[in-house]
């Protein structure tokens, strides 16, 4: 495409209809020929955080581009300027949580996130000191009190044993098996962002979360959308398939991973969001937090 000097009336001119808001602020629209242009204004967005993912964004699609990489989409057009860009890019159609939790779907959104993460990290990126997750004894305290709270709202369904397990045993058990695989990640790996071509081909979009990470998050991010919408998956089965396209022989190292994730989040967080809450909602949350702590106790 020519040079767009000025992107409002550029859009103004061409556009078939606004879409409406992007996330945090984008102007999304509808042009002619199959198009979507994204328009970014600096000055409408609610911070410069926001800003940098939308710049990172289109910093990505400099680097990779649907020409050479069929899972990415075909970008028309990219200006990224001081405190605006536009990006123009083909329209897909998008795919439901019922579809993506079909084994073929599953199977080819699993097979083009390995291909991503062996993706050489682009230099705008860089990767932090990757170290194990560690509680100090205050937060720790607070964590093991807030559960203890939640589980006496249901007297005698309950081992308070167990929970004492899980705070004497978090911190060791991250230090022991704490080992990421670090690689390009795209951040946001969900059902909403995952579409498709003519051909039937995933294409990932949205960019403005990509980063360098544990591959765990991006898998583990995928399955608890869909169980968060009711497609639940098998974790087990879901690291084998992402094992089987990114040829790593074992899966036990990535399970530990997301089990130590899942044991974080929930100690750390979730006894915040349960007072009040049925037994049942508890149970499932609680017993899943022990049995990843026993299965990562024994490796």
């Amino acid at each position: 495409m020519e040079p767009i000097r000025h992107f409002e009336e550029y859009l103004t001119a061409h556009s078939a209809a606004a879409i409406g808001l992007g996330q945090s602020g984008a102007k999304v629209y509808r042009l002619g020929d199959n198009r979507i242009a994204k328009h970014v204004q600096r000055r409408l967005l609610q911070n410069d955080e926001t800003w940098e993912r939308y710049r990172r964004e289109a910093l990505f699609y400099s680097c990779y581009s649907g020409a050479t990489h069929p899972f990415l989409p075909q970008i028309h057009y990219n200006d990224l300027r001081q405190d605006e860009l536009l990006l123009i890019m083909q329209e897909y159609q998008p795919v439901s949580q019922a579809r993506l939790s079909q084994p073929d779907m599953l199977d080819g959104a699993l097979e083009t996130l390995a291909q991503i993460h062996a993706l050489p990290v682009p230099e705008f990126l860089t990767a932090g000191e990757a170290a194990p997750f560690h509680l100090d004894d205050a937060a720790l305290e607070q964590s093991l009190q807030g559960w203890r709270s939640v589980l006496r709202e249901h007297p005698g369904r309950f081992s308070e044993d167990d929970l004492q397990t899980v705070a004497e045993s978090i911190n060791p058990v991250n230090a022991r098996l704490f080992a990421p695989r670090l690689a390009l990640t795209h951040g946001d790996f969900h059902c909403e962002n995952l579409l498709t071509d003519d051909a039937g081909r995933i294409i990932v979009c949205d960019w403005q979360n990509c980063g360098v990470g544990d591959v765990t998050g991006d898998i583990s991010f995928l399955l608890s959308r869909l169980s968060a919408d009711g497609y639940p998956l098998d974790t087990a089965q879901a690291l084998e398939i992402y094992c089987r396209h990114a040829s790593i022989p074992d899966p036990a190292p990535l399970d530990s991973q997301m089990r130590l994730a899942n044991l974080n989040t929930t100690f750390l967080f979730w006894h915040m969001y349960l007072h009040g809450s049925p037994e049942d909602r508890v149970r499932q949350l609680f017993d899943h937090m022990v049995e990843d702590l026993r299965v990562l106790l024994g490796r």
